[in-house]
């Protein structure tokens, strides 16, 4: 019985852009559920914003050509797709109104992508404010699109989004934090002449959430540094990244602010070994379970029948790790923050409840639905965002004595060999 699960992750492209002013919108109140659906999402944007001065900044997208449709509908007779990027900025030191809008539409010409795919727009964001943007990036031959919210924080010249990040020796831009040891970047602070790097590590102590009907919220996290230093600057400097850990790159030894790097291991966001895969378990297991399972001799059988015991067949067994260990993969892609993402109070519900039905967000929180049959119950869970010197994906559940959880049905589900489905409950 095979009891590792490994999902390779899609890519990256590039090609060249140009614009025009057609405009394209998406309701504030969407439903978003689909950008936690990894079946309904066809585009999976990255993001990064650049304080280039006082008064502009730059919103960088990269797409993944490969998830776009290509047609030859046009006057060249050739594969190409068709791609919109609309923004909305919300100045909210002055109480949340729009101060920049536009729209910027792509043809990518199928025999030209390249390796990656990047769009640079700049928008008027001006010192000592801070804005929500609200980006949504629509493939417009599919009719697909998909809506984010990034934090633009100009109180400060020290924090992340002064700094650009490259590969060492490609140079392209690099937009995602979490690192392997294996990687060599660069990081350039292009606004002002800087001769030090401070770097401060912090151990990867993070700690696994209470269930949702505990009412104690999860803890956070320590920002004493285990070990800080620093080192001559220059555009050709190397970083590297040897432990686990959380590295933060700054320009001053006083604050602690800068562009944070996560290494939680060779793999992440994959579960490759038994190891990985035993301590996830902690949501459906005891903690003298997960001790005997992570002492056992043998981890990939004790794995196994852990499953095998749960699901009383192979077949059965099979399908529950192949459902558990995808939702312990895309928690950690979607909501890796200063700690894995299947450690995070949104990973959790996502791994024991599944993609929510319905998603619904705004500038400081999600709400998460389940339910949507009349005859079944449902269940809401609210996540609020908090300020975190590592990340902006840093979500804690708000938690209430009247929330209705349904934790311990979807736990004896799972240990009955069943993956919770609350459509299934009548009221």
């Amino acid at each position: 019985m095979r009891g590792i699960i490994y999902i390779g992750l899609i890519g990256l492209f590039t090609v060249l852009f140009q614009s025009c002013n057609t405009v394209t919108k998406i309701r504030q109140d969407s439903n978003l559920a689909y950008i936690y659906n990894p079946g309904r999402a066809t585009i999976h944007p990255r993001y990064k914003v650049y304080h280039d001065n006082d008064n502009q900044s730059t919103l960088f997208v990269k797409i993944y050509p490969v998830e776009l449709l290509y047609n030859m509908a046009n006057p060249e007779g050739i594969y190409r797709a068709e791609l919109g990027i609309y923004y909305r900025l919300y100045d909210l030191t002055v109480g949340r109104i729009v101060v920049d809008s536009g729209f910027f539409k792509y043809p990518v010409m199928m025999h030209n992508v390249k390796r990656e795919f990047i769009a640079s727009i700049p928008i008027k964001a001006e010192k000592a404010h801070t804005y929500n943007l609200e980006v949504i990036v629509r493939d417009i031959l599919r009719n697909k699109a998909v809506q984010s919210f990034i934090t633009v924080d100009k109180t400060s010249e020290y924090n992340r989004q002064n700094f650009i990040v490259v590969d060492h020796k490609s140079r392209v831009q690099v937009f995602n934090p979490i690192v392997d040891s294996s990687l060599a970047l660069c990081i350039l602070y292009p606004k002002k002449e800087i001769d030090t790097l401070y770097i401060r590590y912090f151990e990867n102590k993070s700690k696994i959430p209470d269930p949702p009907s505990f009412l104690i919220p999860s803890g956070s996290m320590d920002l004493k540094p285990d070990s800080v230093w620093s080192i001559p600057y220059s555009d050709t400097t190397i970083l590297k990244f040897p432990v686990h850990g959380i590295y933060q790159v700054g320009i001053s030894p006083d604050r602690l602010e800068g562009y944070s790097f996560i290494y939680f291991g060779e793999y992440f966001p994959s579960v490759k070994t038994p190891e990985e895969m035993i301590k996830p378990l902690v949501y459906l297991a005891s903690q003298n379970e997960i001790k005997r399972l992570l002492s056992d001799p043998v981890p990939k059988l004790a794995v196994d029948n852990f499953w095998l015991e749960s699901a009383s067949n192979i077949e059965k067994a099979r399908e529950l790790i192949r459902i558990y260990y995808n939702r312990v993969l895309y928690a950690n892609y979607f909501f890796a923050s200063y700690k894995e993402g299947w450690k995070t109070d949104r990973g959790m519900i996502y791994i024991v409840y599944g993609p929510p039905d319905n998603v619904f967000k705004n500038d400081e929180e999600e709400k998460w639905i389940f339910g949507t049959k009349k005859s079944s119950p449902r269940i809401s869970f609210v996540f609020t965002k908090i300020s975190n010197p590592f990340t902006q994906n840093d979500f804690k559940l708000r938690r209430n004595a009247e929330t209705k959880t349904m934790w311990d049905q979807a736990v004896t589900s799972w240990r009955n060999g069943k993956t919770f489905e609350i459509n299934q409950i009548k009221e």
